[in-house]
């Protein structure tokens, strides 16, 4: 099981590293080719529009593993230690079902746009292709709010 989730955890640094790599390259070429050139391609800048879209939702995985994500935790100084486990357990579970809830409801409306065969304007590319970011990045998510979960509930049945 752990194998499988170091496979996750490079799949999602590799992707976001190569990511950025390509937008760059991308970003500098349209920069080149707009102010050297006077010749702006369009597809360019439509494609760094998705592969961003992409990296947010992908990133929020990466954030969630990490435990990187923006929090107010003025109410956990309040708190004793155990306390503070439930209410993180309290938290976790409402983010779950967020996350469960945006997986659901992006898996159906790429199903709807699928439907539509709805293509992008510059590049031609079919649109689920960049709406399906929603439900994986909010798939991936979800597992790693269950990994946490899982840790916070066996921290608290072993008194830690």
């Amino acid at each position: 099981m752990k194998k499988i989730w170091r496979q996750l955890d490079r799949f999602e640094e590799y992707t976001l590293a190569a990511s950025l790599v390509v937008t760059v390259v991308l970003v500098f070429y349209q920069v080149m080719m707009r102010y050297v050139f006077n010749q702006s391609p369009s597809w360019t800048e439509e494609l760094v529009r998705f592969i961003f879209i992409w990296q947010i939702w992908l990133g929020a995985s990466f954030a969630a593993k990490n435990q990187k994500h923006i929090r107010v935790e003025i109410i956990y100084q309040y708190c004793s230690p155990k306390a503070r486990r439930y209410l993180e357990v309290l938290v976790l579970v409402l983010w779950l079902a967020m996350t469960m809830f945006l997986t659901i409801n992006g898996g159906t409306l790429v199903q709807k746009i699928m439907k539509r065969q709805a293509l992008s304007p510059g590049l031609s590319l079919p649109m689920e292709y960049v709406y399906a970011s929603l439900p994986v990045g909010c798939g991936l998510t979800s597992l790693r709010l269950l990994q946490q979960l899982y840790h916070e509930i066996a921290a608290l049945r072993g008194g830690e």
